[in-house]
């Protein structure tokens, strides 16, 4: 089995910190150990009883233990799984990190018909969005509205299982409950009263980046939630901002829960300015195309709603450059530039990404500066 290597896997459970359970005798494929965006999925659905962030730990050929901290140290893991004997059996180690879940929503079930309807706020892929409060707290959600004709039941099935497994990140919007019946299906989701990022246009510096990382971030989460999710819509109208400057990804309904051993999909779905090559001619694709959609949008977000009339005006996709930007270091375009490369095995992973030189010295988001910037604007447009 040539590109297949044996591993010996030792986890840490979330009832037993500092202990390890296993080990678990694993046997991937290349195109799995290869890429950490495919590995750590993997290993989750190969061990139900993970749950969480974990960090990666592996033995090297003198048998010390070493971390995997980031993109050079997965590649040092890489060559080692390739230097190894068939027969040779790798030790795997995945210690959980600390949780980043919101525990003031977590476990909060709250339903349609317990909340107030207000105005109309929007609408997603495949719905309406209207702002709703709680009559006991006062507190303000939304209900996003999903017509039973506007698509058939086990694809408003797959949008509620998404938010049920991707949404307990602070990078992605809340979920607190559903109620469907045979005419229509309704969902209660976190208000994000700063609204989404294509109405802002163009962001200054330092915004654009708080906003990169927190994307990135989310769309981490969502790669291994689950067995796994591609979002497959990825663009600003999905990028929801607050007043408190947290930048929380939403709208599940075309994303794909993947289920099979070598984490493709292969049907259309999302929007097409944002599809990636793969994915709008018909390929099999991986979790990739979601980064070609989050370079799309960090390009929209630097210069404004002019990229969709420049995209129109390209005969092919080698005709893509990412020209400098008025405010903006080389660097962006450097990330900009290797999120948008055709062949999705050449493209940035999220390791990569979060290490690059655009997001050199930020190592969380700066949610004062994005509150600061999203309030100003937001009070403006009131006068």
């Amino acid at each position: 089995m040539s590109g297949f290597r044996s591993f010996s896997v030792y986890y840490e459970l979330e009832n037993c910190p500092g202990e390890l359970a296993g080990p678990k005798s694993l046997q991937l494929p290349e195109h799995l150990w290869l890429f950490s965006e495919l590995l750590i999925p993997e290993l989750k659905s190969e061990i139900p009883e993970l749950s969480g962030d974990f960090k990666l730990k592996y033995n090297d050929v003198d048998n010390e233990i070493l971390k995997i901290r980031g993109a050079e140290d997965y590649e040092k893991f890489t060559k080692r799984c390739e230097s190894a004997d068939e027969n040779e059996e790798i030790i795997l180690i995945l210690e959980r990190g600390q949780s980043k879940k919101n525990s003031s929503t977590e476990g909060i079930r709250i339903f349609p018909s317990e909340l107030l309807r207000g105005k109309f706020v929007g609408g997603g892929m495949h719905g309406t969005v209207r702002m709703a409060q709680h009559e006991k707290t006062q507190k303000w959600y939304v209900i996003k509205t999903i017509l039973s004709q506007n698509t058939n039941k086990k694809e408003y099935e797959k949008e509620i299982l998404a938010y049920e497994e991707c949404s307990q990140s602070e990078y992605v919007v809340s979920y607190y409950g559903c109620e469907v019946s045979s005419t229509k299906k309704e969902l209660v989701l976190e208000y994000m009263d700063g609204g989404d990022f294509r109405q802002f246009g163009a962001l200054p510096f330092p915004v654009h980046q708080s906003v990169t990382l927190s994307l990135i971030r989310a769309i981490r989460h969502v790669w291994s939630s689950g067995p796994g999710y591609i979002h497959r819509d990825i663009k600003p109208e999905n990028i929801l901002v607050n007043s408190e400057g947290f930048v929380k990804i939403c709208d599940f309904g075309a994303a794909k829960r993947i289920d099979n051993t070598y984490r493709i999909a292969s049907s259309a779905a999302g929007t097409e300015m944002y599809q990636a090559p793969e994915q709008r001619m018909g390929y099999d694709y991986s979790e990739k195309v979601d980064i070609w959609g989050f370079g799309l949008t960090l390009w929209e977000l630097a210069i404004g709603p002019n990229l969709e009339e420049y995209l129109k005006g390209l005969k092919s996709y080698e005709e893509i450059t990412v020209e400098p930007i008025d405010g903006f270091p080389d660097s962006l375009v450097e990330l900009i530039s290797n999120c948008l490369h055709r062949n999705p095995s050449t493209r940035w992973n999220a390791d990569q990404i979060e290490q690059c030189d655009y997001l050199r010295g930020l190592p969380d988001p700066d949610r004062q500066c994005v509150a600061s910037f999203v309030n100003m604007r937001n009070n403006y447009y009131k006068r």
